[in-house]
Parts: structure tokens; C-alpha cells; sequence
């Protein structure tokens, strides 16, 4: 029960800290015990030692990406949503929802937009939001090797943590990855991990109602910011408007091949990351 309780704690950064200074202590130690006496030497290139394992993380994780061998996540703009609910389910699983998350630039309640997508295992955030809301930035050991709407091969590199209160001070803690440029959210993306283990945002948050802003008081966007994210949405929009006609092209050409009709599918509004 202990240790059921000790995998489930969550830890604060001044813990951590503290945790990580306790083992350089423990490892100094057990170096004077097997008589090897640390000094500047031995710190020089123990430093060494660490960043050359680092970079080779860093080689095998390019690696990975440029080959496939990585999850690979799609940037794209999808025209039709499967319910993940059941059947005939009436809820709107691309609508936004609002939740509250602590502001680490000045340590009120800030609002921000919630948007579900089934087809993105990982959440995402964009970098002007992650910083707006004074999140800690880290980088990731491992990038997640994903495709941009144009198919170019890429990958997230850096993540924060977070935590999101709805409902009833309803508060769910998890990772965001840092999404690319032109990310056309204002607000975070919640994937199939967060759902899995906190659920769909209808039934944690608020429905956004008219005229609502990411960030209220201190941490509104500028209004080049603004400009600059609705154009890249525009362009966004072309890019998965042709995607679409693309698929449906060769969707038709198909039928024509197989012989058997296929439904064809409504334009709607969608995902914004599904993985590949």
C-alpha cells in the first residue's frame, strides 16, 4: 500500500532539488570510500563524461526521427471527428472549454482554452502561451519525432508540466509538449494520455462562451501576435483544405477501382495533432 501510495506522489521542484543534491552527496561518498578522491580533474572530465552521453542521446533520438523509427505525430488539420464517446453521441468533442491553471509570472488564476483531440496521444502547448504563463520550460531527453502538414519531418524537443482546475476545483496535472511554429491553437491540446487518465474536457471544464480570452489580466496576447496567429491559420486552413480535396481525390479514384461506393466525408471542424 506504501508503495502504491509513493508511484502516485506528486513531487514539487524543491524536492527534487533536494533529492538530486542528496545523491551528489551519496556519490562523492561512495568515491571516497573506494579511494577515489574527486578534484578538479576528476570533475572536469566527469562533466565531460555526462555531456558526451547527453549528445549521443541527442544523436540516436535525430536519428530515430529521421528514419521513422520514433512515434511520429502529424501536424494536420482532419475534416472528420469519430466520436470517442459511442455511437449517436450528441457531445462536441472539438468545441473549446475553458480551465484555470496557476500563472507562475504572478501566481493568480489565469483562464485558458482546452481543446480535445483524440487523434494526439501527447497534449500540446505553443511556446507564446507556455511563456505567457510563466511555465518552466525542460527540455526533453528523448524529441518526439512528428510530420508537419506539408510532410516535412521534424520533432518536439522541449515540454512543461502543468496543471489544469475545472469543475468542482477538479485539478489535472500533466506534461505538455512544446508545439511547432504555426501551432493553430490558442490554448492547450489535450491527447488520448490526458483523456485516459482525467477524462474528455466536457465533463472537467466549463464550454467556452462568447467572446473569451486565453489569458485574462497580465498575460493577454499583443495584437501583432494576434495578427500573426490568424494568418498562419489561414494558411493552415488552405493547406488542409487541399489535403482534404487530395484525399477525396483519391478516395474516388479508388471506388472507380474497387468498384463499391465509399460515404464520403462532411467537412467539419477537427483535430489539430493526430498521430501518425
Amino acid at each position: 500500500m506504501a508503495d502504491e501510495q509513493a508511484s502516485d506522489s506528486e513531487y514539487s521542484s524543491e524536492e527534487v532539488e533536494k533529492v538530486e543534491e542528496d545523491r551528489e552527496r551519496f556519490l562523492h561518498f561512495s568515491r571516497v570510500v573506494m579511494g577515489v578522491m574527486p578534484n578538479r580533474s576528476y570533475h572536469k572530465k566527469s562533466k565531460a563524461a555526462k555531456a558526451k552521453k547527453k549528445q549521443k542521446k541527442r544523436d540516436q533520438a535525430s536519428y530515430s526521427v529521421t528514419t521513422g523509427i520514433i512515434q511520429s505525430e502529424d501536424m494536420t488539420i482532419t475534416t472528420e471527428v469519430n466520436c470517442p464517446c459511442h455511437e449517436g453521441c450528441k457531445i462536441d468533442h472539438g468545441a473549446f472549454y475553458i480551465a484555470q491553471t496557476i500563472s507562475k509570472r504572478h501566481g493568480r488564476l489565469d483562464r485558458v482554452n482546452v481543446k480535445e483531440d483524440t487523434g494526439s496521444e501527447p497534449n500540446w502547448i505553443s511556446v507564446s502561451d507556455a511563456k505567457a504563463l510563466g511555465l518552466l520550460i525542460h527540455e526533453m531527453d528523448v524529441p518526439l519525432g512528428f510530420k508537419t502538414l506539408n510532410g516535412e519531418v521534424s520533432a518536439a524537443t522541449h515540454q512543461v508540466s502543468m496543471t489544469l482546475v475545472g469543475r468542482a476545483d477538479k485539478s489535472c496535472h500533466d506534461d505538455f509538449l512544446i508545439a511547432p511554429d504555426g501551432f493553430p491553437v490558442e490554448g492547450v491540446v489535450i491527447g488520448r494520455r490526458f483523456i485516459r487518465k482525467w477524462g474528455h474536457p466536457f465533463a472537467l471544464f466549463d464550454r467556452k462562451e462568447g467572446d473569451e480570452v486565453l489569458l485574462v489580466v497580465q498575460n493577454k496576447i499583443s495584437q501583432t501576435e494576434k495578427i500573426t496567429i490568424a494568418e498562419r491559420r489561414v494558411e493552415v486552413d488552405r493547406k488542409a483544405r487541399e489535403l482534404d480535396e487530395r484525399r477525396r481525390q483519391q478516395a474516388a479514384s479508388q471506388e472507380v477501382v474497387e468498384g463499391r461506393p465509399r460515404k464520403s466525408l462532411s467537412l467539419t471542424s477537427g483535430s489539430t495533432v493526430m498521430q501518425g
